[in-house]
C-alpha cells in the first residue's frame, strides 16, 4: 500500500474567455492516494481575493462578473483528507466589451477525457 499525503502536481489552462467570464480547466496529475475533497478556485479583485471551493467531481469552473479588458491571475489548488496542494496559477486578460476572440477555443474536462472545439467567428 502507498503511504497517503496531500495531492500534489495539479495542471491548469484556461479554455474560453469572454469580456467577463474566464473558463478554467485543470487536471489531477496526483492526488497524494488519497480522495479528493474539492478544489479552490482563487482569483484578484481590486479590493482583495475572491475565492470558489468547486465539488471533486468538477475538473473546470466558469468564473463570471469579471470587468472586461482586465489582466486576472487564477489559482487553482486540491485538497483531500491530508492537506491542500501548492496552488498552480494561470492568467490571461479578459477581452474588450462586446469583443469575441476570433477562432476562440471552448474546452471542458470530464474525469477523463479534456474536449476542445474552435468556435467559428
Amino acid at each position: 500500500m502507498f503511504p497517503k499525503e496531500k495531492p500534489d502536481r495539479l495542471e491548469a489552462t484556461i479554455g474560453s474567455i469572454t469580456s467577463r467570464t474566464v473558463h478554467l480547466l485543470w487536471s489531477v496529475l496526483f492526488d497524494g492516494n488519497s480522495p479528493v475533497l474539492y478544489f479552490t478556485v482563487a482569483h484578484n479583485i481590486s479590493n482583495g481575493t475572491r475565492s470558489y471551493n468547486v465539488s471533486s467531481s468538477k475538473w473546470s469552473y466558469t468564473v463570471l462578473y469579471l470587468i472586461p479588458a482586465t489582466f486576472y491571475e487564477f489559482s487553482i489548488t486540491t485538497t483531500n483528507q491530508l492537506g491542500t496542494s501548492d496552488p498552480v496559477v494561470v492568467s490571461n486578460t479578459t477581452l474588450e466589451a462586446g469583443n469575441r476572440a476570433p477562432g476562440a477555443t471552448l474546452c471542458w474536462m470530464s474525469k477523463w477525457h479534456r474536449v476542445c472545439v474552435v468556435l467559428q467567428g
